[in-house]
């Protein structure tokens, strides 16, 4: 039986809130009212793909007229804590913010401050921690099936939809959230980083880096290591987890790719293989959003989540930037690639 039906808004028309809207139909208690682009071609193509009856050249009108409980953020990475403030300003329950949180710590602090000062819960939409080959590497680790963790290291390499190749900001962001999230999203004490930026390019409004790696340290001792751009193997946020006993492989994140998880351990002979099926990993995000709305608690995706993820990120490109390891806190709440540019490092 549903319950309190909530009305969600879209700001920022383009391919990502096709997932949202998406996802968001697949919820009883969820209805899409409005949503909200600047380009008249954006707000035409959604209104004919969705019917969505009321569209906005302006979000600001938006929030004011449709006075929206749910709200989601699609557009541009510099652009989401002007939006996210402003939405917490009225008085919205919950904002689903893309990834990344931002490009500047700074930003991600005015952020969690107004949803804070507002009571609304702000999420940061890392979505495959509920991919369902995630949950169930996450269940055999915990098992202890491989021992006691090492190490987690993820792959980000290949191109994104065809479109460009991956960089920290735009994709393996997700996989250092994954990292942390195997890692029982432990404070990480330092980073260590390095990148290439031969192209200098510049993507969803802000500059990306060609290749990167970055290495850090957990407090508990564990270490992760990330890889994208030119010089990463294949694999789109594949996770590779070492244990004291074994290791366990998660893989499957674009068309054409199962969706799988192998274990290898101490004991067995071989690899194991645990097919999984295929979930929305939005529709489960949300409905864990509508559990803590209606019972309080915390989300996997919260803000202060989302903070830590872009922490470490930002510390790749700052270790980049001093040549030197990052010890955690980030004191830099600037985006350091943008200094590195601005000071002719890059």
């Amino acid at each position: 039986m549903v319950g309190t039906i909530y009305r969600a808004a879209v700001i920022g028309l383009g391919r990502i809130a096709r997932l949202h809207t998406h996802g968001y139909r697949q919820i009883p208690e969820i209805t899409v009212v409005a949503g909200a682009d600047i380009s008249d071609e954006a707000r035409r193509t959604y209104a004919e793909t969705y019917g969505v009856p009321a569209l906005y050249a302006d979000y600001r009108e938006l929030l004011a007229r449709e006075q929206p409980d749910i709200v989601s953020i699609c557009t541009w990475p510099p652009l989401h804590a002007e939006m996210t403030v402003a939405a917490a300003e009225a008085a919205v329950k919950a904002i689903i913010c893309e990834k990344p949180m931002t490009t500047h710590l700074a930003d991600a602090d005015r952020m969690l401050a107004a949803c804070r000062a507002a009571g609304t819960f702000l999420l940061i939409n890392h979505q495959r921690r509920f991919q369902a080959q995630h949950v169930k590497a996450k269940e055999l680790l915990k098992s202890g099936v491989i021992g006691q963790l090492v190490e987690v290291h993820a792959t980000v390499g290949g191109e994104i939809e065809g479109q460009a190749k991956t960089d920290i900001l735009t994709s393996a962001d997700h996989a250092i959230d994954l990292i942390r999230f195997y890692a029982d999203d432990e404070p990480v004490a330092w980073v260590m980083g390095q990148i290439d930026r031969r192209e200098r390019r510049e993507r969803y409004g802000h500059p990306v880096e060609d290749a990167a790696i970055g290495y850090f340290r957990f407090q508990s001792g564990v270490r992760g290591f990330v890889e994208c751009g030119d010089i990463a193997r294949p694999g789109y946020c594949r996770c590779r987890l070492l244990g004291t006993l074994g290791r366990i492989e998660a893989m499957g994140d674009r068309p054409n790719t199962a969706q799988q998880v192998l274990l290898r351990a101490h004991l067995t002979s071989g690899w194991k293989e645990f097919p999984v099926a295929e979930t929305n990993p939005f529709v489960e995000e949300v409905r864990e959003l509508l559990r803590c709305l209606e019972h309080g608690g915390d989300h996997l995706l919260s803000g202060e989540q989302g903070r830590a993820t872009l922490e470490i990120g930002l510390a790749i490109f700052e270790s980049s930037r001093l040549h030197a390891r990052i010890d955690l806190p980030l004191q830099q709440t600037s985006f350091p690639l943008q200094l590195m540019i601005g000071a002719g490092q890059v």
